[in-house]
């Protein structure tokens, strides 16, 4: 109990610390209605959807069109923003500000920075052992500080954007021919990319709604169980389908494709009906 009500007090001078840095008597007001506002929405977002607000999230975040934003809309999310996001702010834009001279505000930012720097420090200093062990077995959790870690994050995103040289895209490979053998059914493989596409609400993987009404008429069958690798620059999630008969279709000549990758337990695993066997791992 000790411990979390130190962690706590961390959490809230770490933040204080950073308004403080921060603003002044003509921002100040700006900084904390921002801060409450997206904080809200934060919240929001990692109790529902059990996410973390990182530097790759924000990249998908600008990167979300306003159609794909209004599927993930809820009233549970109003509720979020208003009670939480709306109403702090109103009450932090009603509070008057006393007008001080500005090198008599330095000094008392100076002054509320020590006093924080000297809480966080002394905190530590007297549950050093606590802080050790949470620090080096439970580091995960700091992404779910709020709203520190999402600005530390805005920070690691500007600066990974402005620090990215020129991304030039070649052609490679032109000279490639598909050649169809006429004794082999077609395989055909969708990826679907996006990380508001999610694998477990696909009706072909047993999602109780309807989803995928297309691709059920064309007889696909999924492999719900996989984990690919994917590149987290340019996608959250990969969803991959292959083109095989289902069982409950006409078809008599069984067709059994054998399809490989190298996924996050390095296993190799081939494909038939949508039943995965695994076998023995090439090194």
């Amino acid at each position: 109990m000790v411990f979390l009500l130190s962690l706590a007090l961390v959490l809230w001078a770490t933040t204080a610390l950073i308004l403080t840095i921060l603003s002044t008597r003509w921002t100040v007001k700006f900084f904390i209605i921002i801060i409450l506002l997206m904080s809200s929405m934060t919240g929001y977002f990692m109790d529902t959807y059990h996410v973390v607000i990182d530097d790759d999230m924000i990249r998908n975040m600008l990167q979300t069109d306003v159609h794909e934003a209004m599927d993930l809309f809820s009233f549970k999310q109003v509720l979020y923003f208003v009670f939480l996001g709306l109403l702090p702010s109103y009450i932090v834009y009603k509070v008057p500000l006393k007008i001080r001279a500005i090198h008599i505000n330095l000094f008392k930012q100076l002054k509320q920075v020590l006093l924080l720097l000297l809480i966080i420090a002394l905190s530590v200093f007297f549950s050093f052992g606590h802080y050790s062990t949470f620090v080096r077995e439970h580091k995960p959790l700091r992404y779910m500080a709020n709203p520190s870690y999402w600005i530390y994050s805005i920070g690691n995103y500007i600066s990974a954007t402005m620090n990215v040289s020129e991304f030039i895209v070649q052609r490679i490979g032109t000279d490639a021919k598909v050649i169809k053998s006429p004794n082999s059914l077609p395989k055909i493989v969708i990826m679907v990319v996006g990380e508001a596409t999610r694998a477990d609400h696909f009706s072909l993987n047993g999602y109780a709604k309807e989803t995928t009404p297309n691709s059920k008429k064309k007889h696909l069958s999924t492999s719900p169980t996989y984990t690919l690798v994917g590149l987290l620059q340019l996608c959250q999630y990969l969803v991959c389908f292959l083109s095989i008969p289902s069982p409950n279709t006409t078809t008599k000549k069984a067709y059994k494709p054998k399809m490989s990758w190298t996924y996050s337990t390095t296993q190799e695993t081939s494909l038939y009906y949508g039943e995965t066997t695994t076998q023995t791992p090439k090194v």
